[in-house]
């Protein structure tokens, strides 16, 4: 489930350098949030601690992202992976919210498959 190739930001190395100060990353590794739970950034962070991230100012903002819904799905020592859908207007609904909670598991669980297909 990747933005398309012109859209996936991971495919820029600036944005991968700054990806670990995400503020999903941040919440799930000082243990605010669990594995497979949404947050939206505006959960997360107060509007002016986001607009000061390199991460919001140089990728989120100019693509008009205004406020992006995460579910950390897959951490290992090294990776992890989010999924992620945006939104060029603050808030989620507790519904949107519950739909992502229980995408989640199914995403991860075709994450692990690409990684290691039955033989």
């Amino acid at each position: 489930m990747a933005a398309r190739p012109e859209h996936n930001l991971l495919r820029l190395p600036e944005f991968r350098a700054q990806a670990h100060q995400h503020p999903t990353f941040v919440a799930h590794r000082d243990g605010r949030l669990s594995l497979g739970t949404s947050a939206a950034l505006s959960d997360l962070a107060d509007r002016r601690t986001l607009r000061a991230l390199p991460l919001y100012t140089d990728f989120y903002r100019p693509r008009g992202t205004a406020d992006q819904l995460s579910c950390v799905i897959q951490v290992d020592d090294r990776h992890g992976r989010i999924l992620s859908f945006n939104r060029s207007r603050p808030g989620f609904s507790a519904r949107e919210r519950a739909l992502v909670d229980l995408l989640a598991p199914h995403v991860a669980q075709a994450f692990a498959r690409e990684e290691h297909p039955p033989v």
